[in-house]
């Protein structure tokens, strides 16, 4: 099923994380101290200081962008980009690691990934 031509599994998985990581972050002090800049600034920082690129992005229904940032050595951002191009970490991790949809998982290919072959995806 997609939205837009965006595949609705891995959008609704990036999606739930990012309100998991913004529930905690209000629950913490933490909060008030969140990484945020001009888009451009902080996907430069991510891309040149961690090596990090896009892998997969999803617009929310505010109008956010969530994005997944990955790294071939497994680390990972969350980053959330609002309408006025600011955008902030909403979690960031290590030990990434790629899992297959439900429809992989059954055996059912998908348009996005058809076979075995294209998996994991490689966003570099």
């Amino acid at each position: 099923m997609t939205a837009r031509g965006i595949p609705l599994f891995p959008l609704r998985v990036v999606l739930a994380g990012v309100a998991l990581c913004a529930v905690s972050l209000v629950a913490t002090p933490a909060f008030s101290q969140m990484v945020c800049g001009d888009h451009g600034s902080v996907d430069k920082r991510l891309r040149d200081g961690y090596s990090e690129a896009p892998a997969g992005a999803g617009l929310a229904h505010n109008g956010a962008v969530v994005t997944l940032y990955v790294s071939e050595t497994g680390t990972f951002t969350i980053v959330l980009t609002v309408p006025n191009g600011k955008s902030c970490l909403m979690a960031v991790g290590e030990s990434f690691e790629w899992v297959k949809s439900a429809k992989q998982a059954r055996g059912i290919s998908s348009p996005m990934y058809p076979d075995e072959r294209n998996w994991p995806p490689t966003p570099f």
